[in-house]
């Protein structure tokens, strides 16, 4: 007998989902952003192309205001 066990995703996984995002990049692009670096400066602490990094910060400027609030709890969670 084999049990599998679901558990339930957190609003971050479901936005990361719908948007078709990497949660660890993601998480990377918005706190190098939040600090002031540019796409090309994100790209090379990183290891993403600068349009990788583009295509990120266009889709969270295209999500509504609940979701962007979401990610950005989620993503600069114990950032001082």
């Amino acid at each position: 007998m084999i049990i599998v066990w679901k558990m339930k995703k957190t609003k971050y996984q479901e936005i990361c989902e719908k948007y078709n995002l990497q949660r660890i990049f993601l998480k990377e692009i918005i706190k190098q952003y939040s600090y002031g670096f540019n796409k090309k400066e994100i790209a090379l602490q990183i290891g993403l192309s600068r349009l990788t990094v583009g295509k990120y910060i266009k889709k969270l400027k295209k999500m509504d205001n609940k979701e962007i609030k979401e990610i950005w709890a989620f993503a600069l969670r114990g950032v001082e």
